[in-house]
């Protein structure tokens, strides 16, 4: 006969060791702490996977803006599986400088979708910048780019060039020094290849710069942005759990990224959270 105990986490990041609020992008990892009641070893995963990653006990930090870290802790034989904790912090840019993040997406196989760059800049506007997108060719293929909206009222140009399989570099340039506003600077697109069923594919950053009025170079932190296929499979590990249930509401509350519109309507809402309840439950993942 076995005594079940405690199955709660009693924290889930160690808030005395660490400062949850004044994360910089590019200070280098945060530390976790999340000991469980049970003694039992404590598990993170990342659910903001275009701002942060998390392995082990740290967070590595990718972009700007709100990293979010479930904790688990499955039990054993002799104590039940803790109710997944989730924790958020803000990640911030440096001071004068200007961050990109690519948008992210969801769609099958056949579809292209359009990607928007926003930027936003902390301190001096930008009057140009280079992004290099990284992705698998054997998923997406790069199809076009587009100016956006601040790019062109800054009367800036985009050039596009693939200098190698699986990259696209962008630049916005032009002959003025008018600053770029904060907001969609620049819109790219990609076709899903039919390798691309299920699951999903980070589109990375690198090259990440950007030059201020005066030609100096600007801290440049660069988000990635992130393709998923629809379903009711969120974390897309082969079956939908409390799991998926917990991520699909977190899109639903902004916590992160919202690109699992699985009805289509143009938001993620509680009717989405609601399929992927149904899916858990055994009934199905009814996708309109």
């Amino acid at each position: 006969v076995y005594i079940i105990g405690h199955r709660e986490l009693t924290r889930e990041l160690d808030t005395d060791r660490i400062n949850l609020s004044a994360a910089v992008f590019g200070s280098g990892p945060v530390t976790l702490v999340a000991p469980a009641t049970s003694g039992l070893p404590v598990s993170f995963a990342s659910v903001t996977q275009p701002v942060c990653t998390a392995a082990f006990n740290a967070v590595t930090l990718l972009g700007t803006g709100t990293c979010s870290v479930v904790a688990s802790q499955p039990g054993n034989i002799n104590y039940l599986a803790a109710a997944p904790v989730t924790q958020s912090f803000t990640v911030t840019a440096p001071v004068n400088s200007v961050t990109l993040i690519l948008g992210s997406a969801s769609g099958s196989s056949g579809q292209t979708l359009e990607l928007p760059l926003q930027l936003s800049s902390n301190g001096t506007a930008p009057v140009g910048f280079q992004i290099d997108l990284n992705f698998d060719p054997a998923k997406l293929t790069f199809a076009s780019a587009r100016i956006g909206a601040t790019g062109t009222a800054a009367v800036k140009s985009l050039s596009v060039a693939t200098p190698q399989s699986g990259l696209a570099r962008l630049l916005v340039s032009g002959i003025n020094q008018n600053g770029i506003a904060n907001g969609v600077a620049a819109y790219t697109s990609f076709a899903l290849r039919p390798q691309f069923a299920s699951g999903s594919t980070l589109i990375t950053t690198s090259n990440c710069s950007a030059v201020d009025p005066s030609g100096f170079a600007m801290a440049t932190p660069c988000v990635a942005g992130i393709i998923r296929a629809p379903g009711c499979d969120i974390n897309a590990d082969g079956s939908v759990t409390v799991s998926d249930v917990q991520l699909i509401i977190n899109e639903a509350l902004g916590v992160s990224v919202a690109v699992h519109d699985l009805n289509g309507d143009g938001q993620v809402t509680v009717a989405d959270v609601q399929l992927v309840v149904n899916a858990a439950l055994g009934l199905g993942c009814a996708i309109p």
